[in-house]
């Protein structure tokens, strides 16, 4: 009958079966959105972080995301806090910028370093001392000073304490130093130094005088150094007065003494740029401070 002619022309009635080109559109096995590469193997799709421009690091992580701040300290990190330099080839800091502190990209290594992963390329790896040019042929000169500040009685965090390193390096890196002879590199505030006398104010509300031991790390040139310990001997030899001499550029700088070492110098140079007074220790010491900010050796 005319339902059998039917039946004929759509199939016979028979089920459809799995090879059947009617079952997923024309059925075509062979059509994909992505052709297939030499072999049969379909090209991979690109991982996140794969391409210079993206906002992955090369394991997945973001380099958008806000990382929080994190003070590792078993043991404490002494280089947390560290300017990064661009001339350093192991960071992502793009030829021709500034020098800075890479705070988010740390966090986010730290926080790898905390649960056993690796560290992608371009993030600050906790613990790593900081970069020394060896054209200039650098070294590392460490010393502690105090710095006392008021503040509303609070407990001092982790974020307080990143607050104040990250301000104390990037004052004194503007106002210390320069390239051919010492800068400023590295910041750490000891958080078991923390000295705390409370006090109430005209207002009523409750101070706190906080003084805090910091350590301040920085690279010096050889050119530099040599020049600071030929100076050294030469006035603890000469007969100059302590009060200090104008030298060959006009500035007058006090006389060296006995005790003033390298680390000395970097650390006078650092209080007087701070509280505008050279101090009594430094006073005693004997340091010289024609060079605090100085460029030309």
């Amino acid at each position: 009958g005319r339902g059998g002619n039917n039946n004929n022309i759509n199939g016979g009635g028979r089920k459809k079966g799995k090879n059947d080109n009617n079952k997923r559109g024309d059925g075509n096995k062979n059509q994909d959105k992505r052709p297939p590469r030499p072999g049969g193997k379909r090209n991979p799709k690109p991982k996140r972080g794969q391409f210079p421009n993206s906002n992955f690091y090369a394991n997945g992580y973001s380099a958008s995301r806000k990382y929080k701040n994190i003070c590792l300290d078993d043991p404490p990190d002494r280089y947390r806090t560290c300017l990064s330099r661009v001339e350093d080839p192991s960071n992502d800091l793009p030829e021709g910028g500034c020098d800075k502190v890479r705070r988010n990209s740390y966090n986010l290594g730290a926080q790898l370093y905390k649960k056993g992963r690796p560290i992608p390329q371009g993030v600050p790896r906790p613990y790593a001392k900081p970069y020394l040019r060896r054209e200039l042929g650098e070294g590392r000169t460490e010393g502690k000073m105090h710095l006392s500040f008021f503040r509303v009685s609070k407990k001092i965090t982790c974020d307080d304490i990143i607050a104040i390193e990250e301000a104390t390096l990037r004052y004194l890196g503007d106002n210390v130093g320069g390239d051919l002879t010492f800068r400023p590199a590295c910041v750490f505030v000891e958080e078991s130094s923390a000295d705390v006398h409370e006090m109430r104010a005209a207002d009523g509300s409750i101070v706190s005088t906080t003084s805090l031991r910091v350590e301040v790390i920085s690279t010096t040139t050889a050119a530099f150094l040599k020049e600071l310990e030929g100076r050294q001997r030469r006035r603890n030899g000469g007969s100059s007065s302590r009060g200090g001499r104008r030298d060959g550029r006009g500035r007058r700088g006090l006389q060296y003494g006995r005790t003033c070492d390298t680390a000395n110098h970097h650390l006078c140079c650092f209080q007087e740029s701070i509280n505008s007074n050279q101090g009594k220790y430094c006073r005693t010491l004997g340091c010289e401070y024609s060079w605090c900010k100085d460029d030309r050796i």
